[in-house]
């Protein structure tokens, strides 16, 4: 796909996650059989082969089946105390849909009507920007496997869409999973935000924690080799002075500390959690040791849901092949007891 068909994202309305301004606008195929191992395929947005001295291996995130999730057993673990992240997985499965959540976007009759803002770069990053984009040309370049996961040497990210009003037929994905959905009907707990997230392998959000419980959902990835990488932090007293920005520097909610993920280390089942280390240009934190110490992590795979209590600090990475992607939605919500 041409980059010519960028153009700079007008002002408009703010971005929920960086606090940039947004642009005010209207509202594949199938799998490859693997062939090779994870780690002789995975293209990470950066890595090192050898650990270094602030590598650590993160903390398993603990996890249910879907199938015996309900509303009360959801609402415990909402509602744990001490809070801890929560996978919540199918018991079988589901990188071999027959269906992906692209190719019924690009099957929308609505699609050629909706335009949609990229993130282009890290927003954490100098040189971040946001371009306007048709959907169909942004999913059919995703759809086609672009090898660098990249538009002019920047990464790309579709993050925080809420495009219901343009594509009614995404509303089978916005809709919350049905406990969720109790919860909101009982008056129990409010959903703030459902917005999409679709993004190629090496597409990273930088460390940051959300002011909202998060309940994500990976609905559908390229095949095998895709997952989300989740680095989950609690939001400790000691966590919050290691990782949060100094005052008047930076965005209080993003931390100047980023992370990568050791190659030699990914090509482990998807509850295991790869080793990570303090990426070279991140500052030296004062407490890595209560990071290694407190850190959680996991990679997700499709149909897997992962709960984060609210305001848990979490840097986030798709991985896979370099021709991989991943299409997931983030349910914003919050308890009234809260």
């Amino acid at each position: 796909m041409s980059t010519s068909l960028l153009s700079p994202a007008a002002s408009g309305i703010r971005c929920l996650r960086c606090s940039k301004q947004l642009a005010r606008i209207p509202r594949k195929r199938g799998y490859a059989t693997p062939t090779s191992s994870f780690s002789e395929r995975y293209t990470p947005a950066s890595t090192s082969d050898t650990p270094t001295t602030t590598a650590f291996k993160p903390a398993r995130v603990r996890r249910r089946f879907l199938d015996d999730m309900n509303t009360e057993t959801f609402l415990k673990c909402v509602k744990q105390d001490p809070p801890e992240p929560l996978v919540l997985a199918p018991r079988n499965p589901l990188w071999k849909q027959k269906r992906t959540v692209l190719d019924i976007l690009l099957e929308d009759p609505q699609i050629d009507k909706c335009v949609v803002d990229l993130e282009l770069g890290r927003y954490d990053q100098p040189g971040f920007e946001q371009v306007q984009l048709p959907l169909r040309a942004y999913l059919e370049w995703l759809a086609g496997g672009n090898e660098s996961g990249k538009m002019n040497g920047k990464q790309v990210y579709l993050a925080q869409w809420r495009g219901l009003e343009e594509m009614p037929s995404i509303r089978r994905f916005l809709d919350p999973p049905r406990f969720l959905q109790n919860l909101i009907k009982q008056e129990i707990a409010d959903l703030y935000q459902a917005s999409f997230f679709v993004g190629p392998a090496s597409a990273v959000t930088p460390m940051h924690h959300d002011p909202y419980i998060n309940l994500f959902h990976l609905a559908s990835t390229s095949g095998p080799y895709a997952a989300k990488h989740f680095l989950i932090l609690p939001p400790t007293e000691a966590i919050n002075q290691a990782v949060r920005p100094a005052q008047g520097q930076g965005q209080s909610n993003t931390s100047p500390l980023d992370f990568t993920i050791v190659k030699s280390e990914v090509d482990k089942p998807a509850e295991e959690c790869p080793l990570v280390e303090l990426s070279p240009s991140s500052p030296g934190p004062g407490a890595l040791g209560e990071i290694k110490a407190a850190a959680y992590g996991v990679s997700l795979k499709a149909g897997e849901m992962l709960l984060l209590p609210h305001k848990w600090w979490h840097r986030v990475e798709n991985i896979g092949t370099p021709k991989c992607w991943t299409a997931g939605v983030g349910y914003w919500f919050r308890t009234r007891s809260e």
